[in-house]
């Protein structure tokens, strides 16, 4: 006989009034066991709710953090067009010599022989950081950047 038989089985004998005492404490183990069988599945169906729920809030968490990642993705590679597309001004040299001089002959005239020479290593140093920021810039719109950032 099942649990589900012998619950029965004593329920009828308690409606018809002819339970026996050890049948009446039978009757009472079984239906507590029910009891606390049905507050455990309730316990676990609100861990379930609160784990779907938390389950929800960490989806729509990852999707708000993706389509953040994909407009400023769809920003960035516009703006990489942009700049791909656009071509980098020539810059004249001259007016940044002539200052690079003008400087130097001011604070060291003892230099005024060899500034026109100073100028162009400045210059020369210049153009080659520049030249630098553009490979570094290329590496990052290829997505290959290898250059570690100098301390």
């Amino acid at each position: 006989m099942t649990d589900d038989d012998r619950l029965h089985h004593l329920l009828d004998r308690a409606r018809r009034g002819v339970i026996l005492p050890a049948e009446g404490e039978a009757l009472a183990t079984l239906v507590g066991e029910r009891e606390a069988a049905i507050e455990q599945a309730e316990l676990d169906a609100e861990q379930q709710a609160r784990h779907f729920r938390t389950i929800c809030g960490e989806r729509e968490s990852y999707r708000q953090a993706w389509k953040y990642e994909q407009k400023h993705r769809a920003t960035a590679e516009a703006r990489v067009r942009e700049l791909e597309t656009a071509s980098a001004p020539e810059v004249d040299r001259r007016p940044l010599h002539a200052r690079h001089v003008t400087a130097l002959t001011t604070a060291y005239p003892d230099l005024r022989h060899t500034a026109d020479h100073i100028a162009n290593l400045i210059l020369g140093v210049r153009d080659e950081h520049v030249r630098e920021l553009e490979q570094r810039v290329a590496e990052l719109t290829a997505g290959q950047c290898t250059h570690q950032p100098t301390p």
